[in-house]
């Protein structure tokens, strides 16, 4: 998904609805994004993932795991007066 919205998109401010652990907004932000996860649910990133296009595990700094701004809430309607794009890919109640 970041790779698509890299490609499809003018860099922007983005949020991650129901975005969990922040991964999305992990690449996005390090691609010099503005990414933020609104979820309820406070999760920690994982410490590493799989790069899909190498195929190998790259593993985060404590820095970058706590890296990722996260809003604990809810989604409300006037939160999307503050992005440019929003993503809402999860299927938990966050994003009804």
């Amino acid at each position: 998904m970041a790779e698509f919205i890299l490609e499809t998109y003018k860099k922007c401010k983005i949020a991650d609805i129901g975005g969990g652990k922040g991964l999305l907004a992990f690449l996005l932000n390090k691609k010099g994004w503005e990414c933020v996860v609104i979820d309820p649910f406070d999760q920690i990133l994982e410490h590493k993932y799989k790069d899909l296009d190498s195929g190998k595990r790259v593993k985060l700094t404590g820095e970058e795991i706590t890296g990722v701004r996260r809003i604990s809430s809810n989604f409300e309607k006037s939160m999307a007066r503050d992005f440019d794009l929003l993503v809402g890919l999860h299927a938990q109640g966050s994003n009804i």
